[in-house]
């Protein structure tokens, strides 16, 4: 999508999220440039006068109690921007990028048992993300967010995998590392 339509968007109302989303883009780089452009931003983050206990979703925009929304300690608040019941980014957009159907999402939450395929956290706990292979682009299940990065951090790689087990064991053992 055309740069120059990103302010006419965000004039009428569009999330700089949503304009990112459109444009297969970050929401970093579409707010930078609305910034280099001159464009009065909105303000963002909570609405003034909300109860700790409160927040507004990012999507439905509607205020709601804390226990809707998805912990997570990256952000400040501990937890996330979308309530549970809003769909999230995965619905739309990556189900297109991984050649996924609705249906087929249904069935592999529900195939998981709405779990983490790795550590079984419930779905309710932690937004499941989908996992594919970097290699083939092929869908393998669905994770948590920590399982997700921590496989992504060994490069989906079972030598490493297994190394870092070994290390894990030895370790408990309050032995040398395999390696020595």
């Amino acid at each position: 999508m055309d740069k120059s339509l990103w302010q006419l968007q965000y004039l009428s109302g569009l999330s700089v999220r949503d304009i990112a989303g459109q444009s297969a883009t970050t929401a970093m780089t579409v707010s930078r440039y609305l910034r280099k452009i001159g464009t009065e931003m909105r303000p963002v983050g909570r609405v003034a006068d909300l109860d700790p206990k409160e927040r507004q979703c990012s999507k439905c925009k509607k205020i709601k109690p804390i226990t809707e929304f998805y912990r997570n300690t990256s952000y400040k608040s501990g937890y996330g921007y979308d309530c549970k019941k809003c769909p999230n980014a995965y619905s739309g957009r990556n189900l297109k990028k991984y050649g996924l159907t609705k249906t087929a999402l249904e069935l592999m939450y529900k195939a998981q048992d709405h779990k983490c395929a790795i550590c079984g956290i419930p779905e309710g706990e932690r937004l499941l993300h989908i996992d594919h292979c970097h290699k083939t682009g092929k869908v393998r299940g669905l994770l948590c967010e920590r399982c997700n990065l921590g496989i992504g951090a060994f490069n989906d790689s079972l030598e490493y995998l297994n190394t870092a087990i070994l290390y894990l064991k030895y370790a408990l053992n309050d032995r040398a590392s395999p390696k020595e």
